[in-house]
């Protein structure tokens, strides 16, 4: 036991443990320089943090007090309006609004039916109307003129011999009465023509039929006037080219009164032409 007191020289591998000692003693140093460095550098950046926002809260005091030194605030107290009385009014009870029952669609599950169509009958097919030729005029006969009586000359009657009889009274008186001479028919002058006479024609009914079918025309009737004035005869030197327009024409004509032709101091029958006009007012 005494053995473990001695000095190390006594023991040849004392040294060699102290060397051993020395280097383990210089490892943990060498360990800690990186941890040192670390954390000086996490103690600057705190400090640097810090200084920043001193600065910041510094700047922000000096702008609240410049703020507060140059703008003043006046404040003027005003009297509050009396409080408005709150009228509460009764709940209203909302009424439920039922909507409208929507109408049932009805679906038919039968199939599409197809219609047929009649084909078009076809038009009659219309007949051309008959188109009535128009009548000729009728040519105007004039009337021959007559020819005078023939006047018979009467021979005297011869006296007949006395006879030894006696004659009859009445036999005799007969005889000796001159026997009267027969009245001669006098030839009728035929009327003469003239240019125009004084006559006031009425004016002529339109026919209806005429007027329907818009026809229009003129016509020329030739009329006889006798010594009264009276329309004797009338009828058409040119026709219109529509019967009943030629018709009416004449009924107007005989319907005249006219005044009588005076030549030489004597009332005579003349023969003049009348013109008829038909014509449409639009």
């Amino acid at each position: 036991m005494s053995n473990l007191n001695l000095p190390g020289s006594h023991f040849p591998h004392a040294r060699g443990w102290e060397s051993c000692a020395n280097i383990e003693a210089a490892e943990p140093k060498k360990n800690r320089l990186p941890i040192i460095a670390a954390f000086s550098v996490a103690l600057l950046v705190h400090v640097g943090g810090l200084a920043i926002l001193v600065t910041q809260v510094t700047k922000r005091e000096l702008t609240m007090e410049q703020a507060a030194s140059v703008s003043s605030v006046r404040v003027s107290l005003v009297a509050m309006p009396p409080p408005t009385p709150v009228v509460i009014q009764p709940p209203v009870e909302e009424v439920p609004v039922q909507a409208p029952p929507t109408p049932a669609v009805l679906t038919s599950d039968a199939s599409a039916r197809t219609i047929e169509q009649e084909p078009p009958k076809p038009k009659p097919v219309e007949k051309p109307k008959e188109v009535k030729p128009v009548p000729k005029p009728k040519p105007v006969i004039k009337p021959a003129p007559k020819k005078p009586a023939l006047v018979q000359e009467q021979k005297p009657v011869e006296p007949t011999p006395p006879s030894e009889a006696k004659p009859d009274p009445a036999s005799t008186q007969a005889q000796s009465a001159p026997v009267a001479p027969k009245m001669m028919d006098l030839p009728t002058a035929a009327p003469k023509d003239v240019p125009s006479v004084g006559c006031r024609v009425p004016a002529p009914a339109y026919p209806r039929r005429a007027r329907r079918l818009h026809a229009e025309g003129q016509v020329l009737v030739r009329l006889e006037i006798n010594p009264k004035g009276l329309v004797q005869r009338a009828d058409v030197v040119r026709s219109s080219g529509n019967e009943e327009l030629d018709e009416s024409a004449v009924a107007a004509v005989r319907g005249a009164v006219c005044n009588p032709y005076v030549e030489g101091g004597q009332a005579i029958s003349v023969r003049a032409v009348q013109t008829v006009d038909f014509r449409l007012s639009n």
